[in-house]
């Protein structure tokens, strides 16, 4: 049976806990929230951090925009892959699914020196690092970026662009 890589997040919630009427109780929902709705404060902190040097915040934004690349290429990868068995055979269906596989890695490779960008801009603004897990670890860089995207949709901007002009 294969053994499959669990997600970052629930690797790290064994030993979890929130204390409620009952004692305490394992609880992987609130450490899921808890560990995931850091993303976005630290992205705030740090561009705020970085607040009237147009480079670094240009930079800032670059770097995290790779993030929701990367993630946007596994899913298209992963779309493609579905399709692309029945419309082309042999030689052509694999030199297709190894451009797909190039663009994944380069997109992945974008991500983790982003993740190292943003650490060295943090350190030299003296801010909290986005990303505090280990660069050598391709998984756990694939989630975070998985959880800082789904994050940063979750708390997306409802309003329309009138009421945000307005609040500038």
């Amino acid at each position: 049976m294969e053994k499959r890589h669990l997600p970052l997040i629930w690797e790290r919630v064994v030993f979890s806990y929130a204390v409620g009427a009952a004692g305490a109780v394992w609880c992987p929902l609130l450490y899921y929230v808890w560990r995931h709705e850091m993303y976005r404060d630290r992205f705030e902190r740090l561009v705020r951090s970085a607040k009237g040097d147009a480079d670094v915040l240009s930079l800032i934004e670059d770097a995290v925009n790779a993030f929701s690349h990367y993630v946007n290429t596994v899913y298209s990868m992963e779309v493609h892959l579905q399709t692309l068995r029945f419309r082309l055979d042999g030689e052509d269906y694999r030199n297709a699914v190894m451009e797909l596989d190039r663009r994944r890695h380069s997109a992945h490779e974008a991500a983790i020196s982003s993740c190292a960008v943003l650490n060295r801009v943090a350190d030299k603004i003296g801010a909290r690092h986005l990303y505090t897990g280990s660069l050598e670890n391709r998984y756990e860089v694939a989630e975070f970026c998985m959880a800082i995207v789904s994050e940063m949709f979750r708390g997306r901007t409802m309003c329309t662009i009138s009421e945000l002009l307005k609040s500038a």
